[in-house]
């Protein structure tokens, strides 16, 4: 796993407490990736599809940025294709051009960023989507593009009904439903182009290119923990969970 040794001894010490999205994933994480668990089946639970070799997991990374004035994305998850950067503890590259990868956003009772310093309309799930498709610096990448939300049931519940509480449904819903006239539209803008430039030109074609590539999903927490294969851990952190989610 690829993780800082920092974060990961505080994580391993510390006990589950309300709204810690972060300890949360880190426990999922760790029963699918112990003896006895499957990252296979993780994989394929946020994905929908299976991976060839073993996925490799990197928690709490960071893919570097492609924009002027903004600082690399600090990502929950990242999954399949990936690899640590050189000199670094949790900076991640791509690792074959010819495998699929993940990269997951997690809430739990919080929402996506509405904006950032430099840029009044950039919001966080539209900065994971363009990280992941500039991911592999290249419009001939041949895998899949998968880009996961992960939230608690009830918001996966109230988005089908058309009942969205928190900005990120909105955001998935225009993302996946049309992400040519919304996505790229939004981060073609003048706003963010002017304020947030690429630091190359090239990006813009990539970015389109790999549009295609792109698998949007939304996998709730309680289907993680549901599936953990050891019963004992999946009751653990279940319990945990929901005493926190009251």
């Amino acid at each position: 796993m690829i993780i800082s040794e920092k974060l990961f001894s505080r994580l391993s010490n510390e006990e589950l407490k309300k709204d810690d999205e972060q300890l949360l994933l880190f426990k999922i994480i760790k029963a699918y990736s112990s003896n006895d668990g499957d990252k296979h089946l993780l994989y394929k639970l946020l994905t929908g599809y299976n991976f060839n070799s073993t996925p490799k997991i990197g928690l709490e990374v960071q893919p570097l940025t492609k924009r002027n004035h903004e600082g690399n994305t600090n990502l929950d998850l990242a999954m399949g294709n990936i690899q640590q950067r050189t000199n670094t503890t949790s900076g991640i590259e791509i690792s074959n051009s010819n495998d699929s990868f993940l990269f997951c956003e997690a809430k739990w009772s919080s929402d996506i960023s509405y904006g950032v310093k430099y840029c009044t309309i950039r919001n966080q799930l539209q900065r994971v989507i363009e990280t992941a498709l500039t991911f592999p610096n290249t419009s001939d990448f041949n895998g899949h593009i998968f880009v996961t939300l992960l939230t608690p049931e009830l918001h996966k519940i109230n988005y089908s009904k058309k009942m969205n509480s928190r900005f990120y449904g909105y955001k998935y819903d225009e993302y996946s439903n049309n992400p040519i006239s919304t996505f790229l539209e939004e981060i073609k803008s003048n706003e963010i182009s002017t304020k947030l430039p690429f630091k190359d030109n090239k990006y813009n074609k990539i970015i389109e290119n790999n549009l295609k590539k792109l698998y949007l999903n939304w996998v709730t927490i309680e289907d993680l923990i549901k599936n953990i294969p050891n019963k004992n851990l999946s009751d653990e952190i279940k319990n945990l969970y929901h005493k926190f989610s009251k």
